[in-house]
């Protein structure tokens, strides 16, 4: 939500999510963008409903947050529609799962740290791309190491600090090169 609101993407904006998987540090600041981006506040005033889409047990989180929420809604909504609210839960199956725009993603098993997850998102490597750098013993990344995606342009094991630096610091040079693009393009959000 810090980098949304430092980008000045109002929360009510985001009428989607995809959820990875359900470990409690990808997930736990959730419920704060759904609410905050209902409630009436120059971030919020989402009137329409909250796409979410993720793997198996999905569908029993939504339906049991508004539940874990129950007081806080019924209170809100008197003061702003309850349709903003509502979640709709789309549990997803590896493969293609969203497909519009010339922008795809894909669903695929991940084994994360042993535990076999149902999913992970990628978008087309010509429209993303990866630079796995791991300074501890290599454990976080080393799946990917002999997996061919192509969205991987680096795999870093055990890396040293200088290595790691002058990838963040080509990535930053990159970003601050399309930031400067889209500030000569007067782009806005709407």
């Amino acid at each position: 939500m810090q980098r949304l609101h430092q980008l000045g993407i109002p929360f009510c904006d985001i009428t989607g999510m995809y959820l990875t998987h359900h470990h409690s540090d990808h997930v736990v600041g959730f419920p704060d963008l759904w609410l905050t981006g209902w409630i009436g506040r120059p971030w919020g005033k989402r009137s329409t409903p909250l796409d979410v889409w993720g793997p198996q047990g999905t569908r029993q989180m939504m339906e049991h947050l508004p539940q874990a929420f129950a007081v806080d809604l019924r209170v809100r909504s008197r003061s702003y529609p309850p349709e903003g609210a509502k979640l709709v839960p789309h549990e997803i199956k590896e493969g293609v799962v969203f497909d519009q725009d010339g922008i795809q993603v894909s669903a695929f098993e991940v084994d994360h740290g042993g535990e076999e997850l149902p999913a992970e998102f990628v978008f087309t490597p010509d429209e993303v791309e990866f630079y796995l750098i791991d300074f501890k013993k290599g454990v976080e990344f080393k799946a990917y190491s002999d997996n061919q995606l192509p969205h991987v342009k680096a795999v870093a094991i055990e890396s040293d600090r200088e290595f790691g630096l002058s990838i963040l610091q080509r990535l930053d040079a990159e970003l601050s090169r399309r930031g400067e693009l889209y500030r000569k393009a007067a782009v806005q959000d709407d």
